[in-house]
């Protein structure tokens, strides 16, 4: 059976990415008309998107940042996740 993580891994990782497989913290927000600081409250109290540190950098793959964005995907207001 598949599972909608699953479906969304599929359709992440189907279609073809930039040559970078890292977004850096401003990258993103800029993707997600977002913040820095936004990011950064959801990496701690969780329910971001994914992130890896490298030292003391905070980066973001692609991909992970696919499928989390995939599977926060609502078809009503009020709709919560799984």
């Amino acid at each position: 059976m598949t599972t909608n993580k699953d479906h969304a891994v599929n359709i992440a990782t189907a279609f073809p990415i930039s040559s970078k497989e890292f977004l850096t913290a401003q990258e993103l927000a800029d993707q997600l008309q977002t913040t820095v600081s936004a990011l950064a409250s959801l990496r701690s109290r969780g329910g971001g998107p994914p992130f890896v540190h490298v030292g003391r950098t905070v980066s973001y793959p692609v991909v992970a940042v696919r499928v989390w964005a995939l599977q926060q995907a609502r078809t009503r207001t009020g709709e919560r996740g799984d």
